[in-house]
């Protein structure tokens, strides 16, 4: 029976999405892309797969009191404690669920898609009003779940599981409450009971009536007749209960019948199948493992011939020449070498080219720096700290010296031009003066420019040309006045002073550039200019070197190459030619690998070949080993052939499947009768009849047990009537009240008969209808987990008993064995205890809405051949629910994943919103 047919298909709540903002360790993560069916969440140890499970059950049902013992997952990485669900509800509704720190479990909001919210009992509601327990052991568990709580006591579970039982009435309580009753009326060899005092008190009241009444003749007639009315009656109630005795026996011997008859069959099958040489299950297992083996040595003999056969024609096909490979270390360094003697080949005539343009260059250069210079001079050429700073100082100094005099012949002129706009005096016309001292600024500008650019000739030059105007321009102005100016003679000794400082800075800068090999005619600028062009050339020579030094390195490695490469040729016998070496080498280096490859080859089918020989001998001994052994084994079980020993072990397994028959129609006998000698005998009476006679002897004892029951009621009646005339004989009122208290007593003690006969029938019909309520109306937990279970045991154990009374659950499995719980190996009981929570979820479904499930790590403790079953379990009842199963190992994850479950992953989110 498919586990999705025992529920009724609808889409349960399930999860959509978790966010945990805090909780644990675990922060800002969100788990998303849960979907209907079976999820799998797969992570290491300490991954947050038992967090996330308690984060799940916390938000659903609130967060536990802190005087509780419970974990309370603080958040550690997060300043928010809590998170929030999104949840499908099965109208198709979603529902943000959140719940935060908080008083009386933590705040809880949920709201609608719209907007709407809900409370907090409506939402208690929308979840079947399951309790926190109810869903910690049932719906999402994990294996401490699964073994520290007795799920089968909770209240909740029992209602669910056994509500429908016998409405609520107690068959150990009924069957205590009968039991107690018939013992307080009637035990063989009390004194106490009620029916022993109740006879006591007959019998003592009949001897006082009877002392009364020894004098009235008429009523010693009646009476007497009235006593043997009473004996009548006493003796057919008697008679009573052996003949319903004998009435249950005809009724045992009736339906039993049909087992008596397939047990004297079988007992008659294996008697004239007479006495057989057993053959055991494991001879027949080892005879058939040692015929599979000595075939499965002729298999691999013969397919090793074949394999041989092919690779001797394999290595006799295969030809190599012996030239190419003794000349294997020359042409391996041809052929790692040719890239590079390709490379140089290519590479010199650039190179040699480039030297030419070098020297070209390097010549054009040492003629532009002057006569006297050469390459030697410019590489050994070199300025030093101090001749640079010497140079710098030096330059600094007629720099300064130069600015100096132009300052000083500025000011002069500014003096004179003031002087002579103050006399204003008749002389030579002014249009000479001013044209000469226009030409004199000129000048000067001249001078100003010049020493700009560094050149110093053409400053000094163009300054005292300057100079020499301006004074004739000005001593026009003076030649009508023969008054002297001291300011004009103070300024143009000034002048003539700085000029004579130029001249020595002039002087020191040419003594530093001939101290250091410089024409001693370069200005400040001309020398750095020159200096700039010394450092290139020194440095178009240094490249020179390195040209050179690189031919030399690629004509070396071409003739190493064709050094090794006429070697090569001239041990292989082939003739030399002007081709392309580099092809050449490379078309050995083919060569070399093919005939080594296929050297390598021919050496590897050689050893091949001789193993395989080996082999072949060595299994062929193994099979005439095999051979004879598998004899000697049909020996000692008296056997001439394979054959004759399979046959053999079938009259066996007939004989012991007979043996097996009658033993389980004497057990079925022993339920109903007992064992011993009771057993015995009521097989002695099943032998000597036949059914047709049990069932009129039946019908016959029924027929005579209603003409008792007539007959009593008659002889009831008829002693009433002489009750009363003897009553009415009486002539003392002690003994009408005698015979009242008589009556009285005897109608007691009628009464407690068929008390103590109602009692000990109800014990038997108890406990018939126990026997057939736990063989039929089991709860509809314990058949869908018979059938959860029996799915992941594959088959082993295929029915599940729970008992009336009490809670221990019994197991019986393909061999009729009856097992308990505590029987149960650790994985098996898991198995178990697994396939009653998924029951539970199924009946809880009938009535509620339904709820994801979480299961941690369940089956960790399933073998290889159980884990498989357990996992297509749990994906057929994940088929129209949510299942999420959560496990730290790869093996588990591959088989959720192979049943086509949902990969989740815990991811962290630095987006979830505040």
């Amino acid at each position: 029976m498919r586990l999705s047919t025992l529920r009724r298909a609808k889409t349960d709540m399930q999860l959509r999405e978790i966010q945990i903002w805090g909780f644990g360790a675990l922060a800002n993560v969100r788990v998303r892309g849960l979907s209907p069916g079976l999820n799998v969440l797969h992570g290491p140890n300490e991954y947050g797969k038992t967090t996330l499970l308690e984060f799940v059950r916390r938000l659903l049902f609130g967060f536990p009191p802190r005087t509780t013992k419970a974990n309370p997952y603080p958040a550690l990485y997060s300043d928010r404690y809590g998170g929030q669900l999104l949840c499908e509800m099965v109208d198709r509704r979603l529902l943000t669920v959140t719940r935060t720190a908080g008083k009386g479990g933590g705040t809880l909001a949920v709201s609608t898609q719209n907007g709407e919210t809900i409370g907090e009992t409506e939402f208690a509601a929308s979840l079947g009003y399951v309790s926190s327990s109810l869903y910690q052991n049932v719906f999402s568990i994990g294996l401490q779940e699964l073994y520290e709580i007795d799920v089968m006591n909770l209240d909740e579970v029992k209602n669910r599981v056994y509500g429908a039982g016998l409405g609520g009435v107690s068959v150990t309580s009924l069957r205590e409450r009968f039991e107690k009753r018939a013992g307080e009326l009637y035990t063989k060899g009390g004194q106490k009971q009620r029916m022993k005092q109740l006879a006591a008190g007959i019998a003592e009241l009949n001897r006082a009536i009877q002392e009364q009444r020894s004098t009235l003749s008429q009523y010693d007639t009646l009476k007497a007749h009235h006593d043997k009315l009473q004996q009548r009656r006493d003796a057919l109630t008697a008679s009573l209960p052996e003949m319903e005795t004998q009435l249950t026996a005809l009724i045992s011997q009736q339906r039993l019948f049909p087992t008596f008859t397939r047990m004297q069959q079988a007992e008659a099958q294996s008697h004239e199948m007479g006495e057989l040489f057993e053959i055991s299950d494991d001879a027949l297992v080892e005879m058939n493992e040692r015929i599979n083996a000595m075939r499965s040595l002729s298999s691999r003999i013969e397919e090793m011939r074949e394999q041989l056969q092919f690779k001797c024609a394999e290595h006799d096909r295969i030809i190599y020449d012996q030239g190419i490979i003794a000349c294997a270390a020359d042409v391996k360094w041809l052929s790692r070498n040719v890239s590079s003697y390709r490379s140089a080949s290519q590479e010199l005539p650039l190179v040699e080219r480039d030297l030419m343009d070098a020297r070209s260059l390097i010549n054009r250069g040492l003629t532009s720096l002057g006569e006297g210079w050469t390459a030697d001079a410019v590489r050994d050429f070199s300025l030093t700290a101090e001749q640079e700073d010497a140079l710098r100082k030096a330059a600094a100094r007629l720099e300064e010296c130069t600015g100096y005099l132009t300052i000083s012949r500025q000011k002069l002129e500014l003096h004179r031009d003031s002087v002579r706009a103050s006399r204003s005096r008749q002389g030579y016309p002014g249009r000479y003066r001013l044209a000469g001292l226009a030409v004199a600024a000129l000048a000067g500008a001249a001078c100003i420019l010049a020493v700009l650019e560094g050149n110093m000739p053409i400053a000094i030059l163009s300054g005292l040309t300057g100079v020499l105007i301006a004074a004739a321009s000005l001593r026009l102005s003076t030649l009508a006045s023969n008054v002297q100016d001291p300011t004009a003679i103070d300024l143009q000794t000034e002048v003539e002073q700085r000029l004579e400082a130029v001249k020595a800075a002039d002087a020191e800068w040419r003594s530093s550039l001939e101290s250091v090999r410089l024409p001693s005619s370069l200005s400040p600028a001309a020398k750095d200019d020159m200096l700039r062009r010394i450092d290139r050339i020194a440095t178009d020579l240094r490249r020179i070197d390195a040209l050179e030094a690189q031919c030399n390195k690629l004509r070396k490695a071409q003739a190493l190459v064709d050094e090794r490469y006429s070697s090569v040729v001239a041990l292989l016998g082939e003739p030399s030619t002007n081709s392309d070496i580099t092809a050449q080498i490379e078309k050995h280096a083919e060569r070399l690998d093919k005939d080594t490859a296929e050297k390598v080859r021919k050496d590897t089918l050689q050893n091949e070949i001789r193993q395989r020989k080996d082999e072949v001998r060595i299994l062929e001994e193994h099979l005439e080993i095999a051979s004879s052994r598998l004899q000697e084994f049909l020996a000692a079980w008296q056997a001439a052939s394979a054959e004759e020993l399979r046959e053999r072990h079938n009259l066996t397994v007939r004989k012991k499947g007979l043996q097996k028959d009658v033993e389980d129609c004497l057990r079925l006998i022993e339920d109903e009768v007992g064992a011993g000698d009771t057993r015995d005998e009521f097989l002695r009476r099943l032998a000597a009849t036949n059914i047709d006679e049990v069932r009129l002897a039946r019908a016959e004892l029924e027929q005579k047990i209603h003409q008792v029951q007539e007959e009593i009621t008659s002889t009831a009646g008829e002693m009433g009537a002489l009750d009363t005339r003897l009553e009415a004989l009486a002539s003392t009122d002690d003994l009408i009240l005698q015979e009242t208290e008589l009556e009285t007593l005897k109608q007691q003690l009628q009464d407690a008969y068929r008390e103590w006969l109602t009692a000990r029938l109800a014990l038997k019909v108890i406990d018939a209808a126990v026997s057939r309520y736990e063989e039929e109306r089991q709860p509809a937990v314990i058949r869908f987990a018979q059938t959860a279970f029996a799915t992941m045991t594959g088959g082993r154990y295929e029915r599940l008993l729970k008992p009336l009374e009490g809670n221990e659950l019994h197991l019986h499995d393909t061999n009729g064995e009856r097992k308990t719980v505590g029987e149960l190996s650790r994985g098996t009981r898991e198995q178990l205890y697994l396939a009653m929570r998924l029951g539970l979820i199924e009946q809880y479904e009938q009535n509620a809405e339904p709820l994801p499930v979480i299961m941690d790590d369940l089956i960790v403790n399933f073998d290889d051949a159980r884990g498989p079953l357990a996992v297509e379990t749990l994906a057929e009842f994940a088929r129209n629910r949510q299942v999420i199963v959560m496990t730290c190992h790869e093996s588990t994850r591959q088989l959720y994943h192979d049943a086509g479950a949902t990969e989740l992953t815990v991811r962290e989110d630095s987006d979830i919103p505040a």
